[in-house]
């Protein structure tokens, strides 16, 4: 691995960790019918997080530095998509009358998703395998997280209110904590790596980013194992234990 990442073990464990588990969720929602819309959603942000840990794991064992971080390029732009993918998810879930009013933002955030997404393979960005989003554009995909990230969240917080009962309840408080994880897993690499860099070794900043999203997807299998999430009318819990 040379000299930046002579002890990359924990890295190694947390990226291929996070692929297999991404990988696995969404094919056995995949394979799992009936399917809802808001399923559907939840299975492309899982490959679309697939894809991301796919990218990390490249990074680690095939580092490309010397033809232009093409992994970082050409992949890791699949870390924009799981927001945009909730906040439709979260839309979808509430009644129709009132995810109608919210059709509007989905169409943006999918559209700022994309031209961001086109942006990052195109540009001339100074790209690293010690932190994600490269630094020119850390200003425009913070803006974008925190507006879609916040949507979603509001969403969640609304479909809490109107629930019936305690059961949809928790439901719903699983979903959002998953919107808070990768909310606060996009904004760690500005935030934390970047502006305040504290003085923490490459490995472990990519270890402990790389964590979230994993924890997210963690919590995400937890709601569907434990309280049907997207699965309703089915007793899953024996499929994973």
């Amino acid at each position: 691995m040379g000299d930046l990442f002579p002890y990359a073990t924990v890295a190694h464990v947390v990226s291929s960790a996070g692929f297999v588990l991404t990988a696995w969720l969404a094919t056995y929602l995949v394979t799992h019918i009936p399917r809802s819309f808001a399923s559907r959603l939840s299975i492309l942000s899982l490959f679309a997080l697939s894809g991301y840990f796919l990218h990390t794991v490249l990074c680690l064992f095939l580092p490309a530095d010397q033809i232009g971080h093409v992994w970082r390029r050409y992949m890791g732009w699949l870390a924009l998509l799981p927001l945009p993918l909730w906040l439709h998810l979260t839309t979808a879930l509430m009644p129709p009358a009132r995810g109608e009013r919210f059709r509007l933002a989905v169409r943006l955030a999918y559209f700022l998703a994309g031209a961001l997404s086109l942006v990052w393979v195109i540009g001339p960005w100074q790209f690293s395998r010690t932190t994600l989003l490269p630094p020119e554009l850390l200003w425009p995909i913070s803006f974008f997280v925190v507006v879609v990230g916040g949507a979603a969240a509001r969403n969640i917080v609304e479909l809490r209110r109107r629930a019936a009962d305690r059961t949809l309840r928790t439901r719903y408080s699983l979903l959002g904590a998953v919107v808070l994880l990768l909310t606060g897993w996009i904004l760690y690499w500005p935030v934390i790596v970047n502006w305040l860099k504290l003085p923490w070794m490459p490995t472990v900043r990519l270890a402990v980013g790389d964590s979230i999203p994993l924890a997210a997807t963690l919590m995400l299998a937890y709601a569907v194992a434990y309280h049907n999430a997207f699965m309703s009318g089915r007793w899953v819990r024996r499929d994973f234990f």
